[in-house]
């Protein structure tokens, strides 16, 4: 199971900005998509069941179930990041430097 980060969110999280960007819709996101299993979903969808135990920054509340409101993608802007989310819970390794 991935741990978490952090257990408990900071106290003053909700007094914080978030820190948006702009991101260009010609430049790429990098997106490896579960096609199969459980929880698939169609390349691009934001996936809506959650939270997962081995999902690290789900927004979803407790209990596990589907939560049309709240929806994640997880997405890089490089290709290797993204390789090693789709592959983090196998014996894959992949590089980083590789890519850089």
């Amino acid at each position: 199971m991935t741990a978490k980060l952090p257990q408990q969110p900071p106290a003053d999280l909700a007094a914080r900005e978030p820190g948006w960007r702009t991101w260009p819709t010609t430049d790429p996101l990098w997106h490896i998509a579960n096609t199969s299993g459980p929880y698939a979903t169609r390349f691009a969808a934001m996936r809506s069941y959650g939270p997962l135990a081995s999902a690290r920054f789900d927004p979803h509340p407790p209990p596990p179930g589907d939560h049309p409101t709240e929806r994640i993608l997880y997405a890089a802007i490089d290709p290797a990041p993204a390789w090693m989310h789709a592959l983090r819970n196998t014996a894959v390794q992949i590089r980083y430097d590789f890519y850089t």
